[in-house]
């Protein structure tokens, strides 16, 4: 298996045109506080809210035959964002096309990478965290305009995770 390397990014620090090198935060393994969650949880409401499960299901609906099943396969194999809240498995809808039935391809890739390093709560807390690797964006931010941007996000921090 070939060993990935963390790509360097640069933006300018100030107007003079120096170049500052930023590093992501380092990875979180632990469990996050619930203060983290609820902030998380605030955020994705603003980018096409939270559902639970039964929910989701019906909307997937319209597009496959067994919508229970895609979705539990999804959360099984760790290719979506899910949070707990008050008890329940909910989910945020940014990561979803709705219309193909799908998860977004650059959302399952960053969860893939990202799942192996870090726990479900970790993972949905790293898409709402503005990341030196997209230059002080969110994941969240940059999936629609920066796809393979966020891939590589989630590739470096999942290679700073594994080190620790």
């Amino acid at each position: 298996m070939e060993t990935l390397t963390a790509p360097k990014r640069h933006r300018p620090a100030d107007r003079s045109g120096s170049v500052k090198v930023e590093a992501s935060a380092p990875a979180q393994t632990s469990a996050f506080a619930s203060s983290d969650l609820e902030r998380a949880a605030q955020i994705y409401r603003a980018y096409g809210g939270l559902v639970r499960r039964d929910m989701l299901a019906r909307l997937l609906s319209r597009g496959c035959d067994d919508p229970t099943a895609r979705l539990a396969r999804w959360i099984v194999a760790h290719d979506i964002v899910a949070l707990r809240r008050n008890g329940a498995l909910v989910l945020p809808l940014f990561q979803f096309d709705l219309a193909e039935a799908c998860v977004l391809p650059a959302v399952r890739a960053a969860c893939r990478e990202l799942s192996t390093a870090l726990g479900d709560d970790a993972v949905a807390v790293w898409f709402t965290r503005p990341s030196g690797w997209l230059f002080g964006e969110s994941p969240l931010e940059r999936i629609a305009s920066d796809p393979c941007g966020v891939v590589d996000a989630a590739l470096a921090d999942r290679s700073i995770a594994d080190e620790r």
